[in-house]
């Protein structure tokens, strides 16, 4: 993770997102497995995620930043992990989750728009996307809701990965 990044920090008017310390590792682990499967979305194999397994596939993905969201009480409510092109132009959303009872409720919409917000000031991108998992509705249904929309399959011939639905957002 980049120097700047490392210190990054961002906030809408009811979140705050900073970037996860191991010290929140004992906070998150008891959430984290049920979080991730519901990214991966329904009827996907419920696989283990502990926080370290996270971490791994988050760094083979070339993840630059895991952000804790926080919700005023100082426990991580979710997490988002994104990966900044070295040319400052896309950010890529690479992980995206709440715990449950957090979920539906506007708190990671709002964090993912403060985010963006933060890396334009900061000149460290410029558009956005985000990976969904085919098979997960509900998480396309989240970025069509905060703006997002679905590239077509061409796109993914331009450097998209295959395997999931690809939404962008290229202006503010």
């Amino acid at each position: 993770m980049s120097a700047v990044l490392r210190s990054l920090t961002a906030a809408g008017p009811r979140v705050r997102l900073r970037p996860l310390a191991e010290g929140d590792r004992p906070l998150v682990e008891p959430w984290l497995a049920e979080a991730a499967a519901a990214v991966r979305g329904r009827g996907a194999p419920r696989e283990p995620c502990g926080f370290q397994e996270l971490v791994r596939a988050l760094a083979a993905d070339g993840w630059s930043a895991l952000f804790a969201l926080d919700l005023g009480d100082g426990e991580p409510s979710g997490l988002l992990g994104c990966q900044l092109a070295p040319d400052g132009d896309w950010c890529t959303f690479t992980f995206a989750a709440l715990r449950a009872g957090r979920r539906v409720t506007g708190y990671g919409g709002e964090a993912v728009l403060a985010l963006e917000r933060r890396l334009r000031e900061a000149g460290l991108a410029a558009r956005f996307r985000a990976g969904v998992p085919h098979g997960n509705g509900l998480a396309v249904y989240f970025w069509l809701r905060i703006g997002y929309r679905p590239l077509l399959r061409s796109a993914w011939e331009a450097g998209f990965a295959p395997g999931r639905t690809w939404m962008v957002r290229t202006e503010p």
